[in-house]
């Protein structure tokens, strides 16, 4: 029998041990431990057999289309079931400002349900490779409950310990605020009045705030400059512009107006108070067990939203919200800026997010990639959007501007050569062998797995030059890939860039390149958008058509799935045949990608926001 736990708590490490001694196999998909010392428990666990789900070491597993697009509608099935229409109604009265807010709570539930599909879907690609085997996937808290659609041959367990300890804490936590509010009442030195903390001074004047998921800079990669303006008597100049972040980055700068929503204290009678008047108003509506799941979320919703909306009262001047990574931001959030009329405008950040049944956003106006997309998203539950106005991909914008600059000096010398340059954009992977065995993509043998398939096409394919490219390096110090990094450095016709001094080199390269090869990532539908071609490697060492499963590019052969279908449409592209694939190509350029990439996507997006400050 397999054990497999959703998180691996070390109070369950005792158990464990001795469930191995029965001959279980024990295997976790995340250690919960301090700081600093999963390394350790991780090793110590090893040596009695119990280790991360090994999904890189299977010699081959499908990946199944419903993990990702849902094509049967499950996650729809699974958050009426939590929440059928009745329940929703109850919480009309609750949301007065909010336009249709049935359908946008619908919206909520459905990425709430779909928060689990990633675990699932590990523990269902193990399953579906040992199907005479009996699996049994245990949840130590309460997350368990949104689990579903299992292999037939896994078993579902949630013993919510985590859930009863962190309730003990919470008991005493709020014994010793009551305790407090007692004591301060009856001497009448405290209030139970919430305050607003200083950095929300002197900015309740502003008209439009940036709303930001974990600051200003993607990695090392770019940084996120899209909204503001150059001209330092505008509104949205970076020194002007209102910034909320809500993962509590703190700012990048002492002179930007920056807010971290989540530090203020919540009040524990408000919270109190909020959480029964939510339940009180859906408990009349249940029926059935997992009713009460949905309506304990849908109240959990309807906290913060409360809470967020009394944030938004220091800023009665507000209009317009510009969201960062707009399906990250949360749902109450949004819905909070509504019910204070501040207008909702994101970009849309990553072109296949809409191909993902368990993402999507609330927003008024969606500036999406293009028309395909917006369709996309229109048929989705997950997506309640008042606007969609197609604009392009924005980051396009910066391949434009590339291929009018010369090339990045890594590439002088080959072009000078007249070799024909490919870039190669892999997958990031972990530093720890703990993190990446039940990673499907991002583990070491996939990593080493598209390293070595691009030195066999550098070998291959004559008069080429190939740079690899990733989100960072910091795995060039990891002895396993030491060989393999050593070979590349031997070699004349490949590279690893290392250079990330500034922003969009990556888009540097991709511009001055005759072809990109790329695991998926956004920077290929950009590429594409503007007509410089791309194949994606959709496979592994133990998988393929991961992606090319959840977005048809049909009839674009853009997607391979193996080595030999890689090397031939590489060939291909590179001899410039323009009755090979130059069509498949046109097609993604003027109607998936709209025809868009022409390097005003910046000027669209600045030309609506600044209609709405007018």
């Amino acid at each position: 029998m397999d054990i497999i736990f959703a998180s691996l708590p070390a109070y369950l490490d005792p158990i464990c041990r001795v469930l191995r001694k029965f001959g279980c196999n024990i295997f976790y998909l995340r250690l919960e431990s301090p700081l600093g010392s999963v390394k350790q428990r991780a090793v110590a666990l090893r040596e009695v057999g119990i280790v991360p789900l090994p999904l890189e070491d299977l010699s081959r597993f499908v990946v199944v289309l419903k993990d990702f697009s849902d094509p049967e509608k499950n996650f729809q099935i699974e958050a009426r079931q939590l929440a059928p229409l009745e329940v929703l109604q109850a919480f009309d009265g609750l949301y007065p400002n909010n336009a249709d807010i049935v359908t946008k709570l619908n919206t909520v539930m459905q990425c709430m349900v779909s928060g689990q599909i990633y675990a699932v879907s590990q523990v269902n690609f193990w399953a579906r490779a040992h199907p005479s085997r009996k699996h049994v996937f245990i949840y130590p808290n309460v997350h368990g409950m949104l689990a579903f659609d299992l292999a037939s041959n896994v078993s579902l367990l949630v013993v919510p310990m985590d859930t009863f300890f962190q309730g003990i804490a919470t008991v005493a936590r709020i014994f010793r605020k009551v305790m407090r509010a007692i004591t301060a009442t009856l001497t009448r030195k405290g209030t139970l009045a919430v305050t607003e903390p200083p950095d929300l001074q002197n900015v309740s004047a502003s008209r439009v705030v940036f709303v930001t998921h974990k600051g200003l800079n993607y990695g090392d990669l770019f940084q996120k400059t899209l909204f503001y303006s150059d001209r330092i008597d505008s509104e949205l100049h970076q020194e002007n512009l209102l910034h909320f972040d809500y993962s509590d980055t703190p700012s990048p700068s002492k002179k930007i107006k920056w807010v971290c929503l989540g530090r203020q204290p919540q009040s524990f009678w408000l919270t109190l108070y909020y959480s029964l008047v939510a339940i009180g108003r859906g408990i009349v509506r249940v029926r059935r067990i997992q009713h009460i799941i949905g309506l304990l979320i849908l109240a959990r919703v309807y906290v913060r939203f409360k809470f967020y909306t009394k944030r938004l009262q220091a800023y009665p001047d507000l209009k317009v919200a510009l969201i960062d990574y707009e399906v990250l931001c949360p749902k109450p959030l949004l819905l909070a800026f509504e019910a204070k009329n501040i207008k909702t405008v994101a970009v849309q950040e990553r072109f296949f997010m809409p191909s993902f049944a368990r993402v999507g956003t609330v927003l008024n106006t969606y500036l999406c990639a293009s028309e395909y997309a917006a369709e996309v998203m229109r048929k989705s539950l997950t997506y309640s959007v008042d606007r969609y106005l197609p604009v392009g991909q924005y980051r396009s914008d910066n391949l434009i501007k590339a291929r009018q600059s010369p090339p990045p000096r890594i590439l002088e010398a080959p072009k000078a050569q007249g070799r024909k340059i490919i870039i190669a954009l892999g997958f990031h992977t972990y530093l720890d062998w703990h993190d990446t065995q039940q990673e499907p993509d991002l583990n070491w043998k996939a990593h080493r797995h598209f390293l070595d398939e691009m030195i066999r096409l550098s070998q291959d394919i004559f008069n080429t030059f190939i740079v690899l490219r990733y989100k960072n390096v910091d795995w060039l110090s990891l002895p396993i890939f030491a060989e393999v990094v050593q070979q590349i450095e031997s070699m004349e016709n490949i590279t690893i860039s290392i250079d990330y001094e500034r922003p969009f080199i990556s888009y540097d390269l991709c511009a001055h390149s005759h072809l990109v090869i790329a695991k998926y990532t956004s920077l290929g539908n950009e590429c594409m958008s503007v007509g410089i071609p791309v194949l994606f490697h959709d496979y592994t060492h133990n998988t393929k058509q991961v992606v090319a499963n959840a977005f048809d590019s049909n009839p674009a052969r853009i997607m391979c799935f193996n080595y030999q279908e890689l090397l031939e449409r590489a060939r291909v592209v590179l001899s410039g045949d323009s009755h090979a694939m130059t069509p498949d190509y046109e097609y993604l350029k003027n109607v998936v990608y709209g025809g868009l990439g022409d390097g005003k996507v910046h000027k669209r997006i600045q030309a609506y926001i600044d209609s709405l400050l007018v």
